[in-house]
């Protein structure tokens, strides 16, 4: 008897996606949504039916087209919990994502807007340094403690933390009262070029070249440089925010911003929906590159009582600490005379205050050939954190503690890597906020699934 390879190939896929929907709880859903459906007419499609078929499409990476097909086939019709022959079509979908997004409109911005001007950067470096002033302004507003402003983003973010992120709390791959939070941007690109018209007769006057604002297609997306690449791209910069202790890199928000927008900016502008998402986690420590390396940002979260571990920015100051004496510093440790790192000696009694002394000090006295003082316990250098925390952080940056944690910062590359390669965000182009923003949701509940079947496996 003949095995057919393409029913068997079927037959493993629809057991492995069994395997996992079952896990899952979607009918939350049903109630978050039931406001957005008539008591009268015809008995709309049932929302978790709709998201588990939306789940099955993302998996395959497939588009509302092909998903439409796909459900033909009783077997994933069964899957999805629809009755074989009646299933949804594309516009079935697409009002879905309506309904996901609270009828809103698709886009954060107008799609009338000024004509933007590029600037290139250079191989392996990041986006220019923002002026000061700009992230002082915002963490000023910051420590306002604001309410956060609604967004249509909110039915889909709070259905994703209690079915999906409470759930890996509750089988213990996240702790919520230990969270060590990751954020990063990364480049998602949405077409090969921004697309624009003109709004203006400048070109019926014979005027073929002019600044005037023009209408955009896809008014949420500009043109960015990724330096890893070395290009412009056109889309977004999506900011991330990971569970970076956690062993699988869960994520626990995300939001997308224009391409142009700065690290810095966006995870400013972000974290306060962080906590308000999140408002039981307690969150320890805050995890970030060199593009969020200013001092405000530092000030900001030791008023949160959060440990920031941020990489220094080499563009940035590194002053001198005392230039009479010969000390300088380097990655936030002093450098006696000698050129020699001092010892990290601890916090002083009076808890504000952090002691480096000589690291040539032994039990016979020091064995400097050129001592730097006459005193036999050795020179000693205090740094206060309140006065500059950027260059003397809460945690050393030389100490085992911070190398740690800060290491675990790549569980941002892997869980970027997990979305752009391993789920392919980018296969789909589409041309609204609304539906780049569910997408990426959708892979983020695909993240946690394949968390939860590593762990039931493993047990």
């Amino acid at each position: 008897m003949y095995r057919n390879p393409a029913r068997a190939r079927l037959k493993a896929e629809t057991k492995e996606l069994q395997d996992c929907l079952i896990m899952t709880d979607l009918t939350g859903l049903d109630k978050l949504l039931l406001e957005t459906y008539s008591d009268t007419g015809r008995k709309g499609t049932q929302p978790s039916n709709l998201l588990r078929a939306l789940l099955v499409g993302a998996k395959l990476k497939k588009s509302e087209p092909e998903l439409a097909e796909i459900l033909k086939e009783p077997v994933y019709a069964v899957l999805c919990g629809f009755e074989p022959g009646k299933t949804p079509g594309v516009g079935t979908f697409n009002d879905f994502y309506k309904r996901l997004w609270g009828f809103a409109p698709l886009n954060f911005n107008g799609h009338i807007q000024p004509k933007p001007v590029t600037k290139k950067g250079r191989k392996n470096q990041k986006d220019e340094d923002i002026p000061e002033a700009v992230t002082t302004l915002l963490v000023r507003e910051l420590l306002k403690r604001k309410p956060v402003e609604h967004k249509p983003f909110d039915t889909i973010v709070r259905f994703f933390t209690e079915a999906f992120v409470k759930v890996s709390c509750e089988k213990g791959l996240i702790n919520p009262e230990k969270i060590s939070a990751a954020g990063d941007g990364t480049p998602v690109v949405t077409s090969a070029r921004n697309r624009s018209k003109h709004n203006c007769d400048c070109y019926e006057n014979g005027i073929f070249k002019c600044d005037c604002p023009r209408y955009y297609s896809q008014p949420d997306c500009n043109v960015g440089w990724d330096s890893s690449r070395n290009c412009h791209f056109s889309g977004y910069n999506l900011y991330i925010y990971t569970e970076a202790s956690s062993y699988n890199n869960l994520p626990l928000f995300a939001q997308p911003f224009k391409a142009s927008e700065h690290d810095s900016v966006a995870m400013l502008t972000s974290y306060p929906y962080l906590r308000h998402y999140y408002p039981d986690f307690v969150f320890k420590n805050i995890i970030l590159d060199s593009a969020h390396d200013a001092i405000d940002i530092y000030r900001f979260f030791i008023s949160e009582k959060i440990n920031p571990f941020i990489d220094l920015n080499l563009r940035g100051a590194n002053p001198a600490a005392d230039k009479d004496a010969g000390f300088t510093i380097v990655d936030g440790v002093p450098i006696c005379p000698q050129k020699l790192k001092m010892k990290n000696w601890g916090i002083c009694d009076d808890g504000i205050r952090r002691k480096f002394r000589c690291p040539l000090m032994s039990k016979n006295g020091c064995t400097c050939p050129n001592p730097c003082s006459s005193s036999p316990y050795g020179r000693c250098f205090y740094v206060h954190t309140s006065k500059d925390p950027r260059l003397f952080p809460p945690v050393p940056r030389d100490s085992p503690t911070w190398k740690k944690i800060y290491n675990s910062r790549t569980s941002s590359e892997r869980t970027n890597k997990r979305l752009k390669i391993d789920y392919q965000l980018q296969l789909h182009k589409r041309r609204c906020s609304a539906f780049w923003f569910i997408d990426i949701y959708l892979i983020f509940m695909w993240l946690h699934i394949d968390a939860w079947m590593t762990d039931s496996k493993a047990a």
